[in-house]
């Protein structure tokens, strides 16, 4: 079991602690619903470490879940609640930079599917092997092994996402999303939890945005030092007619100069429009505003009907979310590589669950 050393935390507006960290090794910082599926599945063990000695982050079972604590908590040296706020950098922009430029989200006021932790997603999925025409496969983690079956016993939900993780791209570079036109002809896999999981209507503080900051030909071509986009999931779809599908991962990328914020790429269907800074609405000096199409979640710059058919309707009359509350990068995400589909298989690509950001990242 490898041991991870926790200097610092990041906290909610409520001050609840939402995540560890340590700026100074890679795996930082950790959301609290991970780090507890590390300790519980013992791949890793995290301390706070003092002139007094090591003292061993544990999860606790309480009134409203479960939560994470030292062994005394009545001790300074040791506990979680006085360490520092705070998560070092992430490469290619500085971590206050990230934490400025952070969007506001503003939901359309008939809203009905709002982002989710994608770990809670994970947990209350089944984890499935996709066949083509054959029968599709479930795993087991009691036995741990794949059976051919449809079967909703619990052994088939909440699978290890270290397990799950391991189902990266193939060697080939080709993914393992069902349907999509860049998979591979084996070993194609889903998460399918059952229904339409609605999300956190109040996210602020309590769902995380996913962070990757990067210089690329979109910094590139606007003259800047770099992009940095902000990514977030929601558990469902709801598109235009049948274009519906579970998972939902959308994002906006804003684009600096000089530590300015010059311009965003807003991610609509697939594909990213760029609008000049003079072109977005600001809540104060730095922080845009992205509104997100009532069912599709496509983003918009400003209130109105957009895409064909004017289907994309964004007001602002709903919850907003204010994504700098609660920040991790996407890095070192333990689901980052899963190269899968994020929802049940449909009939056409459109209506299947998506590929996971890291192997979007390079869209603008």
């Amino acid at each position: 079991m490898a041991t991870r050393s926790v200097t610092h935390t990041l906290k909610n507006a409520d001050d609840d602690i939402t995540a560890l960290a340590n700026p100074f090794e890679a795996w930082s910082p950790r959301s609290v619903r991970e780090v507890i599926v590390d300790i519980e599945s013992g791949a890793h063990r995290y301390v706070v470490r003092s002139d007094l000695g090591d003292t061993t982050v544990q999860v606790v079972d309480g009134s409203h879940g479960k939560y994470l604590r030292t062994y005394r908590d009545m001790k300074v040296f040791n506990n979680l609640d006085e360490l520092p706020e705070g998560t070092g950098t992430i490469p290619a922009a500085p971590w206050s930079e990230i934490v400025r430029f952070a969007p506001l989200v503003q939901f359309h006021s008939n809203e009905e599917y709002f982002p989710m932790d994608p770990m809670e997603f994970i947990a209350s999925s089944r984890f499935r092997h996709h066949r083509g025409f054959g029968s599709d496969q479930g795993y087991t983690k009691a036995a741990q092994e794949w059976r051919t079956n449809n079967s909703h016993h619990r052994n088939y939900y909440d699978i290890p996402v270290a397990f799950i993780d391991e189902y990266g791209p193939h060697s080939t570079g080709k993914n393992r999303r069902p349907r999509d036109s860049n998979n591979s002809d084996s070993w194609n896999v889903f998460l399918q939890p059952s229904g339409k999981p609605s999300g956190d209507r109040f996210p602020t503080g309590r769902v995380p945005v996913f962070v990757h900051a990067k210089q690329d030909t979109c910094a590139g071509s606007k003259g800047a030092d770099h992009v940095i986009q902000y990514w977030w999931f929601f558990g469902y779809n709801d598109g235009f007619a049948s274009q519906n599908h579970q998972g939902d991962w959308e994002h906006a990328s804003v684009v600096v100069k000089n530590g300015s914020l010059i311009g965003a790429y807003f991610a609509a269907h697939a594909s990213a429009t760029y609008y000049d800074q003079s072109d977005l609405e600001f809540v104060g000096d730095d922080q845009i505003v992205v509104y997100i199409a009532k069912g599709s979640h496509a983003a918009y710059p400003r209130v109105g009907s957009f895409h064909t058919l004017d289907v994309d309707k964004t007001n602002a009359g709903g919850a907003q979310w204010d994504t700098s509350r609660f920040l991790l990068p996407l890095r070192n995400r333990p689901w980052k590589d899963f190269a899968g589909a994020w929802g049940e298989v449909g009939t056409i690509a459109d209506t299947t669950g998506p590929l996971g950001p890291w192997h979007k990242r390079y869209r603008c």
